[in-house]
């Protein structure tokens, strides 16, 4: 399975995540909404992680990017 983590309106991805529900109105939505840093996931339950242009927008990045490869 593949995560987009910040998904905001890419529709890539088995499962998407972001903080908010801004584009539930459209065709796009997250399924989940959570903290970039703090995913509700077990570990290795993705093939492949997206984290397209956040990464720069994450106060503790390191902490993040630790949960991506976590999960």
């Amino acid at each position: 399975m593949k995560l987009n983590v910040g998904c905001g309106r890419d529709k890539w991805g088995d499962v998407r995540v972001d903080i908010g529900f801004e584009y539930r109105n459209g065709k796009i939505s997250p399924n989940f909404i959570a903290d970039a840093q703090y995913l509700p996931f077990q570990e290795n339950a993705f093939s492949e992680v997206k984290a397209s242009h956040i990464i720069e927008e994450l106060p503790s990045w390191r902490k993040a990017l630790n949960e991506w490869i976590r999960v």
